[in-house]
Order: C-alpha cells, then sequence, then structure tokens
C-alpha cells in the first residue's frame, strides 16, 4: 500500500490555516503531552491502496484526530467520517494506515452495496460524501 507522491511526511495539523504544518517531531512531542493532533486531509488528496485499480480521492476536505493512546506506546487515528480506526508506532503511520483504511473499507462497502444494511448503507453514503473511487 503506497499514498499518493503528494504524500509527505509534514502534514497539515490547523484547519483554520492553510499552510499550517508541523514536523514529526513536533508531532510527537505535541502527542506526547496527549495534545490531539489535528490533521486536515484536503480536496484532490490522493489516497493509494495495495489493489493498483483502487485508488481513493478526497472530494471533500476532513480532520483525522491522531492521538496517544493510554498506553503512550501507539497512536490512533481517528475521525468523524468513519468508525475505523488505525493505529501505529508513530502519529505519520497512524495517518497513513488510517487512510489507506477508509479506501479499503470504503472499496468494499461499494463492492458489497446491494447487500448492506440500512445502518451500512448509511456509513457508506457518509464515507462517498468525503472520498470517492477512481
Amino acid at each position: 500500500m503506497a499514498i499518493s507522491p503528494s504524500f509527505s511526511l509534514e502534514v497539515p495539523v490547523d484547519s483554520r490555516t492553510s499552510s499550517g504544518t508541523t514536523s514529526i517531531a513536533a508531532m510527537k512531542y505535541i502527542a506526547s503531552a496527549n495534545i490531539p493532533l489535528m490533521n486536515l486531509v484536503r480536496s484532490n488528496f490522493k489516497i493509494s491502496i495495495s489493489d493498483p485499480k483502487v485508488t481513493g480521492i478526497v472530494i471533500r476536505p476532513f480532520i483525522v484526530e491522531i492521538t496517544l493512546t493510554e498506553t503512550r506506546e501507539e497512536y490512533i487515528a481517528t475521525s468523524r467520517i468513519s468508525n475505523t480506526f488505525e493505529l501505529a508506532a508513530t502519529p505519520a503511520q497512524a495517518l497513513k494506515s488510517y487512510l489507506r483504511a477508509l479506501v479499503d473499507e470504503l472499496a468494499w462497502l461499494e463492492k458489497n452495496e446491494k447487500s448492506l444494511s440500512p445502518s451500512i448503507f448509511e456509513e457508506l453514503n457518509h464515507l462517498q460524501c468525503y472520498i470517492r473511487i477512481v
């Protein structure tokens, strides 16, 4: 799985500014203070996964929140667009894994759309407001 080449190790952290970024070292410092990192994922951001036929593109910006877990050994990435979460050793890894998981989830939901329960179908519709499979 690979995030598109436009992804760098500096990620947006403030939804109120278009140019606010922070380094991984700064992200670790903030996270060690148990302050959530708010990562803005902008429109037109491409997310590639292991399946070369599936790429997600962000069509509506959203925030991914990354926090240090209670054990203080790994980071958890979540957002309001899905119930999905991802754990990883670093904030950047958590963000990458989370974005890939969203695309995997969306691809699976779209593939199985006809057999989804009403509540899961609603989750599909919500996720499609933010990401499109291209």
